[in-house]
């Protein structure tokens, strides 16, 4: 059994470039979280687990702003520069493994040991499978090149492996992502964006986009 914890006086911020922690974003950009606030719940209690930004249009657009700004020098890393990163991303999942087993079975509900013993060592070994790939594309992928920006929705069923499906292969071919998580499914999204800035993971890389159903229509500048 799991005890649970509540999740308290945090607000969790809706779109996050690497370099600001959630706290600074936050200061910054407060008026505007006050105001836009949705609640993902505990499945299990239905209690309210953590206050998160509802993301807007403008909200994308400087994603994506940040993301396209970030593409030249990430495209210019060798190879072997960008694996660096995804082994690194690869081992700080795992050093955080026991937290984010925990924090998927709080935010989506399925069993601990299904988090614990499936979903989350899968998502490591994603980032070091991409990692591999990453120094391969040229021998086995010749003449291919990245789409840019790419724009990333995911569902609720596996939030963090979902995650990793679509933001390892991006980063290994050398694009730049702008994901949106599920509004029921947030929290293990932004948990990653947190380990992308202990690994320092370039401003602009990824970022992440929290909110209900977004009103805004896709950019022609995404890749979707």
């Amino acid at each position: 059994m799991v005890r649970r914890r509540r999740i308290r006086a945090k607000h969790w911020c809706g779109w996050t470039g690497i370099r600001a922690n959630w706290a600074t974003l936050l200061a910054a950009r407060s008026g505007l979280l006050q105001r836009r606030l949705f609640r993902p719940v505990d499945p299990s209690t239905g209690a309210p687990l953590a206050s998160v930004a509802q993301g807007s249009a403008a909200d994308i657009d400087a994603a994506v702003k940040v993301a396209r700004d970030a593409l030249p020098k990430w495209q210019a890393l060798t190879p072997h520069a960008r694996a660096r990163y995804l082994y690194a991303l690869a081992r700080q999942v795992q050093k955080h493994s026991r937290r984010l087993a925990i924090l998927e079975t709080m935010d989506n509900g399925k069993p601990i040991r299904e988090s614990r013993d499936l979903d989350i060592p899968l998502v490591a070994r994603h980032f070091y499978h991409h990692a591999g790939w990453a120094q391969l594309l040229s021998q086995e992928f010749p003449g291919c090149m990245a789409c840019g920006v790419v724009g990333q929705i995911i569902p609720w069923n596996f939030p963090l492996l979902m995650l990793a499906w679509k933001i390892a292969p991006a980063l290994a071919t050398g694009n730049t992502v702008v994901l949106k998580p599920a509004e029921f499914t947030p929290l293990t999204a932004l948990a990653f964006a947190e380990i992308c800035r202990e690994v320092g993971l370039p401003d602009g890389v990824v970022n992440i986009v929290t909110g209900m159903a977004l009103p805004a229509k896709p950019s022609s500048s995404i890749q979707t």
